[in-house]
């Protein structure tokens, strides 16, 4: 069964030269809601910045799109002497650490998942034990021994950094149709719509969606990016499938175990998962010459049921920990970095955590994750199991189905999530005032 569309607004992406002036008054371009009013904002910024927009056109024959890319190589060219005002994050939302500022006594737990494997029964006990003690805690711990070939993940990044590093012009050849209200699919850059932000975002994206089976729509993307390499758009094409059945293979034994953790009847959860949605998502991080102005991704908290992410050797993912104090994460080498979601949260009934975490970049190295999402059946209602809901633990949170907090409620409510809100605190039973 394909997972339903979802509607969002289709992002606005500004001309890198209408950015880079200050007087035009970009936030109000961005600001607007209307796609008349849109048109209308961006033609008086260009009638203005004629000459300005004619010698654009010159020095950068495909036009630059307000794409991370296209802004950093301005940027190293000497064409712009700052971070243009569009990517910039208000000063009480920046970062004051850096990239890599780690904290030992914060870090995430290593948690391997060897016991399943070996029927270990000792091991599987204190296994789980673990997963509820992480769960519990950040809402984040690193899985090995998982299984998942390192050559799968090996190569997926070689062919996201291929994709990558294409011109612009190509990649937004399989980019979703301008103008869809369709869920964001294919390639993005600068997205303003899946996590509202006050800012553009200093990123670049390649995302598919699936299933359960782990297929993914992967193909017709590929082969607009790759009209005439049809060996190339093949080759990204499988790579990309196996790596999503993996993916999905370790997402779903993942479930089993958060299952066994929560020490409640397994149908009860399987429900959630007849029809679920994965989506696979390759994460370009730019260097920046101004990194702590702009964000590779601003604070948010996942919506699904879990997130599983792939790192590469550079740094950027934070923590807010529970001292209100951001941590850097550590990257594991051979590790996905698990975390879990809104979704989860609401069915442990508040037991497990969704934890606020975001991405930072950096001067010198590009960053490249690579993040599968699971969410649940997005007609279900999101119910904890009877066994996590007593006189002393009452329910946390009203009920309401996926498809509902994705669209209705998340729609309702993009400033809150803007401003660093969790989108679960509007569906608390005791969320009457607030």
């Amino acid at each position: 069964m394909a997972p339903p569309d979802v509607e969002f607004s289709a992002p606005l992406r500004l001309p890198s030269v209408i950015m880079s002036v200050k007087n035009v008054d970009t936030e109000k371009i961005l600001s607007e809601q209307n796609a008349g009013a849109r048109g209308n904002a961006l033609g008086d910024a260009l009638a203005t910045l004629a000459p300005a927009v004619a010698a654009a056109a010159e020095a950068e024959p495909q036009g630059a799109l307000a794409n991370a890319v296209e802004v950093s190589r301005m940027l190293r060219d000497g064409k712009l002497a700052e971070v243009p005002t569009a990517f910039k994050f208000p000063e009480q939302m920046r970062a004051t650490i850096a990239h890599d500022d780690f904290c030992d006594d914060k870090d995430i737990p290593v948690i391997d998942l060897t016991p399943v494997w070996a029927e270990d029964g000792a091991g599987m006990e204190k296994l789980v034990d673990d997963i509820a003690r992480a769960c519990e805690t950040s809402g984040f711990f690193h899985v090995v021994g998982h299984q998942v070939p390192d050559r799968c993940v090996k190569q997926m990044q070689a062919h996201g950094r291929k994709l990558f590093e294409l011109p612009l012009d190509r990649k937004l050849q399989g980019s979703f149709a301008a103008g869809s209200t369709a869920q964001r699919r294919g390639y993005s850059c600068t997205p303003k719509t899946v996590t509202p932000s006050p800012a553009l975002i200093w990123q670049e994206g390649f995302t598919v969606l699936g299933g359960k089976t782990g297929q993914v729509d992967v193909e017709s993307y590929a082969e607009k990016i790759w009209p005439d390499d049809v060996e190339q758009s093949k080759d990204f094409s499988q790579v990309y499938q196996e790596y999503a059945a993996h993916s999905m293979r370790l997402s779903l034994v993942l479930k089993d175990l958060l299952i066994k953790s929560l020490k409640v009847d397994p149908a009860h959860f399987e429900q959630y998962f007849e029809s679920p949605m994965q989506v696979v998502h390759l994460t370009y991080y730019p260097p920046s010459p101004s990194p702590l102005e702009v964000m590779g991704l601003n604070p948010h908290y996942d919506m699904g049921f879990l997130t599983l992410i792939a790192q590469d050797d550079v740094p950027g993912l934070q923590l807010l920990g529970k001292d209100g104090n951001w941590f850097s994460v550590r990257p594991v080498p051979g590790a996905f970095c698990f975390n879990v979601a809104d979704s989860l949260e609401a069915l442990s009934n508040g037991r497990f955590r969704s934890n606020l975490h975001r991405v930072l970049v950096n001067k010198e190295r590009p960053r490249l994750s690579i993040s599968t999402f699971l969410a649940p059946d997005f007609n279900k209602s999101v119910d904890p199991a009877p066994e996590l809901v007593d006189d002393e633990h009452p329910r946390v949170y009203r009920p309401f189905t996926f498809g509902e907090y994705m669209s209705t409620i998340r729609g309702a409510h993009l400033d809150h999530i803007t401003n660093c809100g969790h989108l679960l605190d509007l569906v608390r039973i005791d969320a009457s005032t607030k």
